[in-house]
């Protein structure tokens, strides 16, 4: 259940991504279809989101060596104009930050309430 600080708070973190954010692009890839009569895999289809988004890195306590990387970076997105749920298990995504491109390796969904308010996701080059 949201409450009157979520309608407060929320809006307040956009404008701040908004303004101090670095710009990137959020690139959705849906993978294509196998037609498994004729064995030939449908090509798939990207959909390219330009958002702001908050970079850090992860602490020395964070980085383990097999699901946090030396490198790795962490990135907060606002959830705005993006799709419901973004899910790293059925679509392939990538961020474009300064023309690197960085793969998506987890999504974290934050909640403010029962609103999604900003997405954590986890980048590797």
């Amino acid at each position: 259940m949201s409450t009157e600080l979520d309608g407060i708070f929320v809006p307040l973190a956009y404008e701040l991504i908004t303004e101090f954010g670095t710009a990137m692009t959020l690139t959705e890839t849906t993978r294509g279809a196998k037609n498994f009569d004729t064995g030939v895999v449908a090509a798939g289809t990207d959909t390219a989101y330009s958002i702001k988004g908050i970079i850090s890195k992860y602490t020395a306590q964070e980085i383990d060596g097999k699901s946090v990387k030396f490198g790795d970076k962490k990135v907060l997105i606002y959830a705005q104009d993006l799709p419901e749920t973004l899910d790293e298990n059925t679509k392939l995504y990538t961020l474009t930050i300064d023309s690197v491109i960085w793969n998506v390796v987890t999504v974290t969904a934050q909640y403010s309430g029962d609103d999604i308010s900003y997405y954590e996701l986890q980048v590797r080059r």
